[in-house]
């Protein structure tokens, strides 16, 4: 579906898929044969559509993983923190993703390390509010 979706669209010329297979490579070559630009139904445009607006209703903090925010002066893995968070309510499933958060993060890494310095927010290109969703996963996780 994801390559199908990018080659849909009329100006995309390449694709580029990450293989570590030749299965993979079998997969994709069958895919790129069938995908032509606008192949994609109304239905099935409709489908990533609702799939889409699913995912923004489960995204707690729109972070891209970009890290211009780190490295945290106080140590606290931003990025990492809000994956796991932003899982725990992707998948519903908040008790695992405390689970491996406490497991894999360290603790002088953890969000509740955050001194609010405010640097990380000066730095984010996507104008997040860290200081507050650190609080939130801290106060979720810890």
């Amino acid at each position: 579906w994801a390559l199908r979706w990018v080659w849909n669209d009329p100006r995309v010329g390449v694709v580029l898929s990450g293989m570590s297979t030749m299965d993979q490579v079998r997969e994709n070559i069958e895919t790129a044969r069938k995908a032509t630009p606008d192949s994609l139904t109304h239905s099935e445009l409709a489908t990533v559509e609702k799939v889409k607006e699913e995912y923004k209703k489960r995204i707690k903090v729109n972070c891209t993983g970009c890290s211009y925010c780190m490295p945290c002066p106080s140590g606290v893995a931003i990025p990492t923190s809000f994956d796991f968070f932003n899982d725990a309510f992707m998948f519903d499933n908040v008790e695992d993703q405390k689970e491996i958060y406490l497991r894999l993060v360290k603790e002088e890494n953890r969000a509740s390390r955050c001194t609010e310095c405010g640097r990380c927010e000066e730095l984010c290109p996507q104008s997040i509010e860290i200081i507050k969703n650190l609080k939130e996963v801290s106060a979720l996780f810890e």
